[in-house]
Formats: C-alpha cells, sequence, structure tokens
C-alpha cells in the first residue's frame, strides 16, 4: 500500500488497515519482522498526523 503519494483526504481506514497488515506481515532477509516498538512507533505517528490533519481541520482535497 502506497501512501505516500495520496492526499489525506484520499486515505480510507481500509488503506490505513491494509499498510498496518503489511508492515505486520513483513520480513527482512533473516526472517525477521519489525519490532513491536518500532510498530507501535509507526502507529503512534500516524495517529498524530491524523489528528493533526482533523484538529486544525486541514483540507487537502485541492
Amino acid at each position: 500500500m502506497d501512501l505516500q503519494n495520496r492526499k489525506i483526504a484520499e486515505i480510507e481506514a481500509k488503506d490505513v488497515i491494509a499498510w498496518q497488515n503489511e508492515l505486520m506481515a513483513y520480513r527482512d532477509e533473516k526472517g525477521k519482522p519489525y519490532s513491536a516498538d518500532y510498530l507501535r512507533t509507526i502507529h503512534a505517528q500516524l495517529t498524530a498526523i491524523f489528528n493533526h490533519a482533523v484538529f486544525y481541520n486541514l483540507n487537502y482535497s485541492q
């Protein structure tokens, strides 16, 4: 799931869930997944971005 080139207004809950599932399924060349701490950090950062957008009523549909 490539969220990088999408506007915030275009991102739906199903997109975020699919992206989170990709992160949880990831394994490096040694078969190791991302650590739970890393996944929590990514989740917290994404949550902060969306909360910021809602708090400031940002409209990125243009």
